[in-house]
């Protein structure tokens, strides 16, 4: 919002330079140079519009970088995580896989044996006395002592394997409940970072429509400037032109009374004066070589059968007088500029717009809403029937 009310601020300036009124030399320097003033503030504030926007652009590269990091701790966690179960499973998969060894064998010792171990000696005796020979017994000895002492390993193996299981068990629910925990955290960290990365966006967002509005307010700046430059440059010329041609009486011929029929249009005649846009301004000129102002004036009505005296003098006699309010195309507008009385004329052709030969050339221009121009009108004169 401050920048908004800065850029308004210069806004309002600017308008405050264009009240109507006469523009004297001094006048239009004054607003030059805060124009130009404007200009060079305005260029001041796209410099540290770029710097933020490096600024900005570096905190969101971090960010982003921030996010790829969490991303992939939080990959790297989740795949230990089924690591870690996948090393339980492997335990308890490898205990029954014994569990059932142990069970093979204590189908082979037999009911009998197997009750023997448990109750006590008895049966293994009765097994052994049940021998047919010395080679027999001897034969007896070694199964049942090889099958117990399996029997045992694998008792043993199975207790082991479970205090194992049991230890591991622990540590990998602890380690899980750890890296859940972690990611818990992580995931709230990323969502803090997105939260971020959200709020860099919308400053960038921000930033870029500041960026906009002062790229186009340093554009109209510079037009002013411009404009300005332009309004001192054709005073001096006025100046000049007043020094060295004196207004003098008219050039005779007959003067031009009530409006005549113009042989085409307006919308033609209009057409056809803006056809002579950009031809370059000379002092008495009559030909499309060079205008002058009612040089250019009585040429563009010539053409439709309609011929003006040759000054803005005698053409400001011409004709019907016209109010402000009832301006239509092709309406010829006065202005007093460098002497007292009509010294300038142009062609209206709608809009609060007008085309005339000034010091730029033959150009379309403001009227009412110029500085320079609005303040010098004198009148207007209707010499076409509408």
């Amino acid at each position: 919002m401050g920048f908004y009310r800065r850029l308004l601020s210069l806004v309002s300036i600017g308008s405050l330079l264009v009240l109507p009124g006469t523009a004297s030399a001094s006048t239009l320097q004054q607003q030059l140079s805060q124009y130009q003033q404007q200009y060079n503030q305005l260029g001041s504030e796209r410099r540290q519009q770029k710097q933020q926007e490096v600024l900005m652009a570096s905190r969101v590269a971090g960010v982003h970088l921030t996010m790829q990091n969490l991303n992939q701790t939080i990959l790297t966690d989740k795949v230990e995580i089924a690591q870690t179960q996948m090393e339980l499973k492997g335990l308890n998969d490898k205990q029954q896989d014994l569990a059932r060894q142990k069970q093979v064998y204590t189908v082979d010792l037999g009911t009998l044996l197997r009750a023997g171990y448990e109750a006590g000696s008895s049966g293994y005796i009765e097994f052994l006395l049940g021998a047919s020979s010395w080679s027999d017994l001897f034969d007896r000895w070694d199964e049942l002592n090889y099958m117990v002492k399996r029997y045992d390993r694998l008792q043993s193996e199975i207790t082991d394997l479970s205090n194992t299981i049991v230890a591991q068990g622990v540590v990998v629910r602890k380690k899980a409940a750890q890296l859940q925990n972690s990611i818990q955290a992580e995931q709230a960290a990323k969502l803090s970072v997105q939260e971020s990365l959200t709020k860099e966006k919308s400053l960038i967002s921000s930033l870029s429509a500041q960026e906009k509005a002062t790229i186009e307010s340093k554009s109209r700046a510079q037009s002013n400037v411009d404009y300005i430059q332009g309004l001192i440059q054709q005073q001096q010329i006025d100046a000049e032109n007043a020094k060295n041609h004196p207004v003098t009486g008219g050039s005779g011929g007959s003067s031009l009374g009530q409006p005549v029929q113009l042989s085409g249009t307006v919308g033609a005649l209009v057409s056809y004066a803006e056809g002579y846009t950009g031809v370059p301004y000379l002092w008495g000129g009559t030909t499309p070589q060079g205008f002058d102002c009612s040089g250019y004036v009585q040429y563009v009505f010539k053409h439709f059968g309609i011929n003006l005296l040759r000054t803005s003098e005698e053409q400001y006699t011409e004709g019907i007088a016209v109010s402000r309010e009832d301006l239509k195309p092709g309406d010829i507008v006065f202005f007093s500029t460098y002497a007292p009385g009509a010294s300038h004329n142009g062609i209206y052709i709608g809009n609060d717009t007008m085309i005339d030969a000034e010091n730029r050339g033959v150009v379309v221009t403001r009227l009412f809403g110029s500085p320079y121009w609005g303040p010098r009108y004198i009148g207007a004169r209707r010499v076409i029937k509408q």
